[in-house]
């Protein structure tokens, strides 16, 4: 968070994060993908392959960082900016 304060972008000011855990249910990363193509977001983080190739099935038009290579834990934190 800090990285991003010291980018200009404030928390609840200019920027909103929502976090979706999928509690080692990796079919629930599609539906938090379609969840935010309708909310609109700017930018899809997500951790871990399977939440990152779920992302990029459901939407080419949100931005989405480069995977970091982050092996799945079944716990993975799916992080989504709007």
């Amino acid at each position: 968070m800090q990285g991003l304060r010291d980018l200009g972008w404030i928390e609840g000011g200019n920027v909103a994060i929502k976090y979706r855990w999928a509690s080692g249910n990796s079919e629930r990363y599609a539906e938090f993908a379609r969840e935010f193509v309708r909310l609109k977001v700017d930018v899809i983080v997500s951790a871990g392959n399977e939440a990152s190739y779920a992302a990029k099935r459901t939407t080419a038009t949100i931005q989405r960082p480069p995977d970091r290579g982050s092996e799945s834990s079944g716990n993975e934190r799916r992080r989504f900016i709007q």
